[in-house]
Formats: structure tokens, C-alpha cells, sequence
């Protein structure tokens, strides 16, 4: 399947949910993270995230030697986000395998801050890509929202923060960064978008088959409804149902039946009769037209 690498939209566009842990929980984005938030000499791995009431944070690395890393990536961040957030690092803070010190928090922002979350955070700065929220419940916790690490990016530092680029990924899809002059060929957006076309071809088996077992209840509901209506109208009524009930099992017919398997030692010659599918499909466009 061919994927487009700078553009992925619906269930599997970087914002999703699904798509954006695949992309944070892999091995080179993960080092990259920690890197820039802990430093070197620090072994991460990817933690369970499960908290001791059942709840779970987006994202978590812990290591034996550094303090935990908590991601969350959310599209409102009030108060009731905040509060969520501060339940979860405090969690953490009485497990013993973490109990490192507080955590580092990174909140991947889809949209701004609600007004009332920015009055306690600090002012934004094209020096840097992020928001940040003094709390004692984490070491450091940076908001990371498509204005700051835009004004950020305009500025073209060199090298940039890996943290604004994931960012940016993340929340904007079009335009992209991927697709501007200054960041068009960089690495680190090329490997995103890979990883989340990687995504896309990892989970299409999945989707196609949830698709068609979808339309094969669907054609399996209308044919139920249309044999029960066409035990109360008259003639005219029941030609309109014959006509939907041709259309519903070429829709049938064309999503939920596989495709036959040719012989490779056989070819049909040009004057061999049509098979059952052309000749299904060929009958029902006829009545469908006539």
C-alpha cells in the first residue's frame, strides 16, 4: 500500500490518538525525548502507565537512575486536565520503582491553554518552545502548544528542540513544517511521518476487515427491512424495493465476497463465457439502468 508521508488525515492523522503513542513509544523517539529532557547516561524504558485506581497517563518512560518521564498529550488543557495531571504524578510518586523524585511532565497541547490554566503558567517567549507550570508535584512540566513552538520555529534556531518539532507534528498537519523551506528536509520530521505511515500500514489489514464486517451488517439489515415492506405495498412499492434490493447485494457482492484467485495455468480466451462475477455484476448495472 502506498502511503503518503507528509499528509495523513482521519483515524490516522498524528493527532490521533493511537497514532501519536505509536510514534512517542517507539525506540529513537523515545531516546531523542529523554535525551533532551534528562540528558545523557540514563537508560529509558516504556512504562505500563496504569495508576493504582485504573486510570492511565498517555505515554510514560522510567529508568532505574532518572526521575520518570510523563507525556500526555491533550486537546483541552483546563483545570480539570491539571488536576488529572497532578493525580497522576503523585501516583507515580508512591511507587517504589519510580520513587526517583518527581517526574518530568511534557503536555503535547492540540489547542492553547483555556484562560483560566494560562494565568498560572509563564509568559510565552520566542526563545523557547514551550509553556512552563511551577508545581511541586514534578520536576519540570513544559506545555508545548502550536503558538509557542510556531513563534519558536520562526526563528529558525539551529540545531532545533527535538521536543518543538514533535510538537508541531503533532498538533499541525496542514500546512506542516514538513512541508516549509526551513524544515522540508529534516531529519527528524522525516522519521514522524514515516513512523506514522508506518502506523497507517501496520493497521490497515485490521481496518479493512472491521470495514467489511461493518457493510456485511448493514446489507444484512436492509435486506431484513426491505423482504418486511414488501409485505405492505403495492406493485409500484415493490418495484422500488427490487431495485434497492439489487443495489444492496451489489454492494455485497463488491465489498464482503473476496476476490477469486486465478489459475496461473490458465488464461480465459476471448471467447470463453464470463464468469460469475462479470456476469452478476454486468446483469445487476442492467437492471439497475433499465
Amino acid at each position: 500500500m502506498s502511503t503518503s508521508i507528509d499528509y495523513l488525515v482521519g483515524e490516522n492523522a498524528p493527532s490521533r490518538d493511537l497514532v501519536t503513542k505509536f510514534v512517542l513509544k517507539s525506540e529513537a523517539v523515545k531516546t531523542r525525548i529523554t535525551k533532551e529532557l534528562v540528558g545523557d547516561g540514563h537508560q529509558y524504558v516504556v512504562g505500563d502507565g496504569e495508576m493504582p485506581d485504573g486510570k492511565r497517563c498517555d505515554v510514560l518512560f522510567i529508568s532505574m537512575t532518572a526521575p520518570a518521564v510523563l507525556i500526555e498529550v491533550q486537546r483541552t488543557v483546563d483545570v480539570n486536565f491539571l488536576n488529572r495531571l497532578s493525580h497522576y504524578c503523585t501516583s507515580l510518586l508512591f511507587q517504589g520503582t519510580y520513587a526517583l523524585g518527581p517526574p518530568f511532565v511534557v503536555v503535547f497541547c492540540i489547542e492553547e491553554p483555556t484562560q483560566n490554566v494560562r494565568n498560572y503558567i509563564s509568559a510565552p517567549s520566542p526563545e523557547v518552545p514551550y509553556l512552563e507550570y511551577k508545581v511541586p508535584y514534578a520536576r519540570s512540566l513544559y506545555m508545548y502548544t502550536p503558538r509557542t513552538c510556531s513563534a519558536y520555529l520562526r526563528g529558525t534556531p539551529s540545531p532545533p528542540s527535538y521536543l518543538s518539532l514533535l510538537s508541531t507534528f503533532i498538533s499541525q498537519q496542514q500546512p506542516s513544517h514538513y512541508q516549509l523551506a526551513d524544515y522540508n528536509h529534516h531529519d527528524e520530521f522525516t522519521l514522524f511521518y514515516r513512523l506514522a505511515a508506518q502506523y497507517q500500514e501496520h493497521v490497515s489489514p485490521t481496518t479493512n476487515n472491521s470495514s467489511s464486517k461493518h457493510i456485511k451488517e448493514v446489507c444484512r439489515y436492509q435486506k431484513r427491512m426491505l423482504d418486511e415492506l414488501s409485505l405492505h405495498t403495492n406493485d409500484e412499492g415493490k418495484r422500488i424495493i427490487d431495485y434497492h434490493r439489487k443495489i444492496n447485494r451489489r454492494m455485497y457482492f463488491d465489498y464482503c465476497t473476496p476476490s477469486p484467485v486465478p489459475s496461473p495455468s490458465s488464461s480465459p480466451s476471448p471467447s470463453s463465457s464470463p464468469s460469475p462475477s462479470t456476469a452478476v455484476t454486468t446483469a445487476t448495472e442492467a437492471a439497475i439502468k433499465g
